[in-house]
């Protein structure tokens, strides 16, 4: 039998359970529903469509040394150190070599061809498990799955007669041109049906997102994060070399230079920068928190160029900034429903 007779469909994993919580439960088929309500399923297909476009042209072909490298690096990233326990994992999720091999060449290709445009619409169907079980995909849909579940079981079972009709018809309508998973095959009555419990189940999720997130709630969590959470804002020029940069900040520093007069000698532009704190890199966290405004900070490498930064300001978070307010609303419910989740929740098929 040759490996293109061995390739197994999507189709065949639809009616799964995917995730069970008490006696509520989704199987793969919704998963898949659920990434076209969230919008990630049709980016994932794009990526799919575009590697196997990438694959089939006449292109230089990714060294097996690259293919070896990245499958190490997919292993030690699942804690699969051993042969056995990643032929293993293989095997829980049917997949073989040849299937990771070639989820990680389209990936490879992906990256290598990133500015070349195709336009072609393959056939996904031989390769979709594969590319959604070793992109993590389908495990993340199994997690936002969980959450939804367990919201419901906080806040109530939700309506299901309740809908926006004009969205159920979108995701089903999508979901019966997504012939690559199956979807179809299951009837625009059971679609239909599905989607509307996933709204459902979506609405018992912003309602949990309302309930836990009061004005106190808010308070004690931007409280705990005063530090972290504090926002930069600043005039920030960027250099190619470490020598420019250190001596852009010796001229504002030492010689009093100012920033605009220090930039236009190195032949750099400024601009305003805001940097939440918990997000600078490592190396910056710790000259941004010792500048006062008014002071430099810096240089430190980020993203392969070297960046000082004038502080003008320091704000402490706040809920009145969306942002900020959003952080710790996904943080207090993220709180509650790990605890929700705990012990109660059963993954029945390896993802």
């Amino acid at each position: 039998m040759s490996s293109e007779d061995e390739r197994r469909e999507f189709h065949e994993w639809l009616g799964k359970p995917a995730v069970t919580f008490g006696d509520a439960s989704v199987d793969v088929a919704d998963l898949v529903l659920l990434g076209l309500a969230l919008g990630w399923w049709a980016i994932f297909e794009e990526r799919v469509e575009r590697g196997l476009v990438l694959q089939s042209l006449e292109l230089d072909p990714i060294a097996p040394d690259e293919v070896r490298l990245a499958a190490t690096e997919f292993r030690y990233q699942r804690g699969l150190v051993s042969a056995s326990e990643f032929t293993a994992w293989l095997s829980a999720r049917s997949l073989r070599v040849v299937d990771l091999s070639g989820f990680l060449i389209r990936l490879l290709l992906r990256g290598r061809e990133e500015g070349r445009t195709v336009e072609a619409r393959p056939d996904m169907s031989g390769v979709l498990w594969a590319e959604a079980v070793c992109h993590g995909l389908l495990l993340q849909l199994a997690r936002a799955a969980s959450d939804r579940l367990a919201a419901a079981h906080r806040v109530g079972e939700p309506d299901l007669s309740e809908g926006d009709l004009e969205s159920v018809s979108a995701i089903v309508e999508q979901a019966l041109d997504s012939s690559a998973t199956g979807l179809p095959r299951l009837g625009e009555a059971a679609l239909r049906s599905r989607v509307t419990r996933l709204q459902g189940l979506e609405a018992s999720l912003q309602r949990l997102r309302e309930q836990v997130a009061d004005r106190s709630a808010l308070d004690r969590c931007l409280r705990s994060h005063k530090l972290d959470w504090l926002q930069i804002n600043g005039e920030e020029i960027i250099l190619d070399t470490e020598g420019a940069a250190r001596e852009a900040r010796m001229l504002v520093v030492a010689d009093s230079l100012p920033l605009s007069e220090a930039a236009e000698r190195a032949r750099a532009q400024i601009r305003v920068r805001r940097i939440v704190l918990d997000k600078a890199p490592g190396e910056a966290s710790t000259a941004l928190v010792a500048a006062a405004p008014g002071e430099l900070a810096g240089p430190w490498l980020e993203r392969q160029r070297w960046r000082l930064i004038r502080v003008t300001s320091k704000v402490p978070p706040s809920v009145e900034e969306p942002e900020t307010r959003e952080r710790a609303v996904e943080e207090l419910t993220r709180d509650v429903l790990d605890r929700t989740l705990a012990g109660r929740v059963e993954w029945p098929q390896p993802l």
